[in-house]
């Protein structure tokens, strides 16, 4: 889905149709993080690119529970998302064959805007884990489905979709290549 984003460089979200295309993401992210690969629990990755196919923000999806599931992210340095951006990037856990009831995600305390943005997309603090990221504490965020549709970025994509406030509209990820499992 092309995308006009801030400044003049078209960005696109991209959803990994192969194997191959998922674990670049998740090793683009991985190695963004400095962490294992091996971190990631049956993860599947998707990202947002500029026209020359260049990777500016990876997501990734990972141990999902049924309901639950973790996202991790990186961003390029200088990266500004504009609000269409990230609504697109956050209806993939909600609005895809998952249908996840809550995203959790764990933010290192020394990284600000990690925790500027996480909070900027409607995340809610919900605790801290003392050493868990060696030396640092992590803040555990989570994000509700309904805190989601219902928040600027769901009611965002209904009104691009033209569809009432009661409904969740959008794309159907399963003929854009998503493939997701649970």
């Amino acid at each position: 889905m092309a995308l006009q984003a801030r400044g003049a460089t078209v960005r696109f979200v991209f959803f990994p149709r192969t194997t191959a295309e998922a674990n670049a993401v998740v090793t683009w992210v991985a190695n963004r993080l400095g962490e294992p690969i091996s971190i990631f629990h049956d993860p599947y990755g998707y990202c947002l690119m500029d026209e020359n196919s260049e990777v500016l923000l990876g997501v990734v999806l990972h141990d999902y529970s049924g309901h639950n599931m973790m996202m991790s992210l990186a961003i390029q340095p200088g990266v500004i998302l504009s609000p269409a951006l990230v609504a697109e990037l956050m209806r993939v856990p909600f609005e895809s064959p998952l249908d996840a009831s809550r995203v959790t995600a764990f933010v290192d305390e020394t990284n600000l805007r990690s925790l500027r943005l996480i909070e900027a997309i409607g995340f809610s603090e919900e605790g801290r884990i003392r050493k868990h990221f060696g030396d640092h504490d992590a803040f555990v965020y989570g994000l509700l489905k309904d805190e989601f549709l219902e928040g600027r970025y769901g009611r965002r994509i209904r009104k691009q979709a033209g569809e009432s406030a009661n409904a969740v509209g959008g794309n159907d990820f399963r003929e854009e290549g998503v493939q997701l499992t649970n």
